[in-house]
């Protein structure tokens, strides 16, 4: 899917892989003009956090009891599943 169709899909359940890297299933909240994904209720492997950021080719993990922790990533694949 391409970036720039993103915020068609605002609302909806997405999975969005970071190549190289791993993947998140959640809902679109938002994407702004830099093509930042804020997702929210993200499972990420067996995880669930309430936002996860994904800038670019890094992601930002937000959650209520740790602090950020940013992992590198080659890109973003993004799949609506609903």
């Amino acid at each position: 899917m391409r970036q720039n169709n993103l915020s068609t899909y605002v609302g909806k359940r997405v999975r969005v892989t970071m190549k190289g890297c791993m993947e998140f299933v959640g809902m679109l909240d938002s994407v702004d003009r830099l093509s930042n994904l804020v997702l929210k209720d993200a499972t990420v492997g067996e995880n669930t956090y309430p936002t996860v950021v994904l800038r670019g080719p890094h992601l930002i993990m937000i959650h209520e009891d740790a602090p950020a922790a940013a992992v590198g990533g080659e890109g973003q694949d993004v799949e609506v599943i609903g």
